[in-house]
C-alpha cells in the first residue's frame, strides 16, 4: 500500500460550515464560533454515525465517546482534514481508516480530577454498600444486618493503568490510608504506587480499579483466568471502557463469590444504546455478539451485586468545561499547521 498522502494544513476553517459539531453541543459551538466565526460552525444533533448527508465543506469535527466513527463516516465529507474527540480514550475512532485519508486526529488526554474522584466515589458505595441501603430504606426497611461494611483504610487497592486517571486515584486512595499497588507498561516514578506483576496484583488486591484504555491488548484483559486468581470477595470498579472486562466472566465471577460486588461506569454494547431508555433507541440493528453484549449488560443493571452508572464519570461542569477548551485548542493548533493531542 501506498504511504497515505498528507492532507496540507490549513487556516481556512473559517469557511462557511468548515468545522461540524455533533450531539448538539452548543456551548462548544459557541466557543468555536468566537474563534473561527459563526458561519464556519454547523451544529448536528445527533452522533456522527447518525449523519448520512454528504457535505463537502466540512474539515474538522469534533465528536465524544459517542459517536462510533469509521470509513462510512468519514467519506461522508470528503474535505475531512482532522477529528477532536472530546475524550481521552479513541476506540471509538477507526485509526488506521483516518490514516489512509490522510485524516489527524486528535483527543483530550487530560481533563481535571473528575474520573479519579468518581472511582473514590464508587469504592465507598460498595465497601460501604450504599447503593443497597439506598434501595433498601426505599422500601422502608431499616435493618442494617445485610449492610455490613469495611474501612477503606488498610485495605490494598489494585490500580490497573496509571495514566492520567490512574496515578490521580493512587494519590487519592493513598490519602485514605489505602495501600496502593498498581500494573502499567510505562510505570511512572511519581505515582504514589507500588508496582507490581499483573498476577501478584491480582492476588493481593481487596479492591481492583480498572484506568486502562480499551487496545487489542486489554480487550477482555480482565477474564475468566484473571478474576480464578483474584482474592475472594474482591471489589472492583470499571469506569475505563466495558469491552476491558469479559462480560461473560464477570458474571460468573459474581455467582462464584469470587467477585463480593462490582461498580461499572461502563458496559459492553453501550455504544449502541442512544441516551434515553433502553427499547426502541438502538443506533442500528444488532450483529448476534452485539445483541449478546446488550443482554449481558442488562443482566448486569439488574444483579444485586452491581452498582451501573451511565458512563457519567467525566461527567462535571468542570470538566466539561476543560474538554471544551481543549477541543477549541486543537482545532486552532491544527489551523495553525501545529497539530497536537495527536493520537
Amino acid at each position: 500500500m501506498n504511504a497515505p498522502q498528507a492532507k496540507p494544513s490549513t487556516n481556512g476553517l473559517s469557511t462557511r460550515e468548515a468545522i461540524f459539531v455533533t450531539e448538539g453541543d452548543g456551548l462548544l459551538a459557541k466557543m468555536l464560533a468566537t474563534r473561527f466565526g459563526a458561519d464556519a460552525v454547523r451544529v448536528f444533533p445527533g452522533t456522527l454515525d447518525s449523519q448520512e448527508e454528504e457535505i463537502e465543506s466540512v474539515r474538522a469535527i469534533a465528536i465524544t465517546v459517542r459517536s462510533q466513527t469509521g470509513a462510512a463516516d468519514m467519506d461522508r465529507f470528503p474535505s475531512l482534514e482532522v477529528i477532536t474527540t472530546g475524550s481521552a480514550g479513541y476506540d471509538h475512532i477507526d485509526l488506521a481508516a483516518a490514516q489512509e485519508r490522510g485524516i489527524k486526529v486528535c483527543n483530550v488526554p487530560d481533563y481535571g480530577p473528575a474520573v479519579a474522584e468518581f472511582n473514590m466515589a464508587l469504592l465507598l458505595a460498595l465497601s460501604r454498600k450504599l447503593h443497597r441501603a439506598y434501595l433498601q430504606t426505599r422500601d422502608h426497611d431499616f435493618d442494617p444486618l445485610e449492610l455490613l461494611g469495611h474501612n477503606l483504610t488498610g485495605r490494598t487497592l489494585g490500580v490497573i493503568g496509571t495514566g492520567n486517571i490512574g496515578a490521580k486515584l493512587a494519590q487519592l486512595a493513598s490519602a485514605f490510608g489505602m495501600r496502593v499497588v498498581a500494573t502499567d507498561p510505562s510505570p511512572r516514578a511519581e505515582v504514589p504506587a507500588e508496582y507490581i506483576a499483573m498476577d501478584d496484583l491480582l492476588r493481593q488486591a481487596d479492591m481492583i480499579s480498572l484506568c486502562c484504555p480499551l487496545t487489542d491488548k486489554t480487550r477482555h484483559m480482565i477474564g475468566f483466568e484473571e478474576f480464578k486468581a483474584m482474592k475472594p470477595g474482591v471489589l472492583m470498579v470499571n469506569t475505563s471502557r466495558g469491552a476491558v472486562v469479559d462480560t461473560q466472566a464477570l458474571l460468573w465471577a459474581l455467582g462464584e463469590d469470587i467477585v463480593a460486588a462490582v461498580a461499572l461506569d461502563v458496559l459492553e454494547g453501550e455504544t449502541l444504546i442512544l441516551p434515553g431508555e433502553w427499547s426502541d433507541t438502538l443506533i442500528h440493528d444488532p450483529t448476534q455478539r452485539e445483541a449478546l453484549e446488550i443482554a449481558e449488560g442488562l443482566t448486569l443493571t439488574c444483579h444485586p451485586k452491581v452498582l451501573v452508572t451511565p458512563h457519567i464519570a467525566y461527567y462535571t461542569a468542570d470538566s466539561l468545561q476543560a474538554i471544551r477548551e481543549v477541543t477549541v485548542e486543537n482545532v486552532a493548533a491544527y489551523a495553525a499547521g501545529a497539530p497536537q493531542n495527536l493520537c
